[in-house]
């Protein structure tokens, strides 16, 4: 499966976010609002690009991919 490149000066800001987040293991050690900028970021990957479950729970280091999505549907609408 392929998916889109991140492209343009708003991706920049993503892949920074990434970087800033994938810094310390999710829910081991991490502060609570880590944990919260890795759901919201899941959250803007999962709406803004193609990316699979698969894949942003495998580059943001958040555990399985059924994990992340129970993660989401539990915080779908909320604002972090």
């Amino acid at each position: 499966m392929r998916h889109r490149e991140f492209e343009g000066k708003e991706n920049d800001s993503m892949d920074d976010n990434i970087t800033l987040v994938i810094s310390a293991p999710f829910f081991q050690g991490a502060g609570a609002r880590l944990n919260q900028m890795r759901i919201a970021l899941a959250q803007r990957l999962r709406k803004e690009t193609t990316m699979s479950l698969k894949w942003i729970a495998l580059r943001l280091q958040m555990g399985s991919w059924s994990y992340v999505s129970n993660l989401l549907a539990a915080n779908w609408g909320r604002r972090g």
